[in-house]
């Protein structure tokens, strides 16, 4: 029993102290990780809310151009046409560009996808059209987003697309503008390699500190045993006299004890 607890004293602390210092460091590295991850997602969707909010911005505006252009022209066609040349002069290949529909499904105005003009997607040999148009066109009196599959200028490839859309007063006709999530995504992935970077230098230098205090704590738990395997001894050395003078006391009692009761015994027989 003894020597148990001269093990626990003696390695405990050398245990114990150093595996305190490595969880605490280990959550603190962890928690880099977690919280950098929370943050970009964060992050994601406050671009995603800024770009709705923009797009819905320029809609409302080429809505009071569209207004305006009514007011100064008499004749309705002749507004509409001059509002349609407007937009595509300002028109772009950036991913935000204009496009303009009407209810039955025909492209009045796509500057990037030119060959599409005039054509009615809800006929072309082409199934993603035509579920693109059906979104579009379906309820049509509603502003509203709408999320579908759309080919990015910057990339050339088909992916999903945010639009926001709105009929256009006293017409047939529905304009949109949008962005392309993958557009959001290299912007959060290009801001996560940088902050990743910086993450990394943060863990060398957490990892770093988590090595040198280990150390350290290695050797304070390695004093403190030896502190606490130093008074244990003390105190077992104590003990173990005190133990020798109650035994040596036990046994100068039993004399005595014994020659009284001689005594007695030798005056008990005079």
């Amino acid at each position: 029993m003894e020597k148990k607890l001269v093990n626990f004293i003696k390695y405990a602390p050398m245990i114990f102290i150093p595996l305190v210092v490595f969880l605490v460091f280990y959550l603190i590295i962890t928690g880099y990780k977690s919280t950098l991850n929370s943050n970009f997602e964060i992050y994601k969707k406050d671009l995603i809310d800024k770009q709705k909010s923009l797009v819905k911005t320029n809609i409302q505006i080429a809505t009071q151009i569209f207004e305006n252009q009514v007011l100064l022209t008499e004749n309705k066609e002749k507004a509409d046409k001059s509002f349609l040349n407007l937009i595509k002069n300002i028109n772009n290949k950036a991913s935000d560009y204009y496009f303009i529909f009407n209810t039955k499904g025909d492209v009045i105005v796509h500057s990037f996808l030119s060959h599409l003009e005039g054509q009615n997607l809800y006929i072309v040999d082409n199934e993603n059209y035509n579920n693109v148009v059906k979104i579009i066109t379906q309820n049509s009196s509603a502003d509203r987003f709408v999320t579908y599959k759309w080919l990015n200028p910057n990339t050339n490839l088909i992916e999903d697309k945010i639009s926001f859309v709105r009929q256009l007063p006293n017409s047939d006709l529905i304009i949109g503008s949008g962005f392309y999530l993958e557009d959001i995504n290299k912007i959060v992935q290009n801001q996560r390699d940088i902050e990743l970077k910086e993450h990394d230098k943060n863990i060398n230098v957490t990892l770093s500190l988590a090595i040198f205090f280990t150390i350290l704590s290695f050797i304070i738990s390695y004093i403190i045993s030896k502190m606490l395997l130093n008074a244990f001894n003390i105190l077992n050395k104590s003990l173990k006299e005190k133990s020798i003078e109650l035994q040596k006391l036990n046994s100068e009692l039993e004399i005595k004890v014994e020659n009284r009761t001689n005594k007695l015994k030798t005056a008990y027989k005079k």
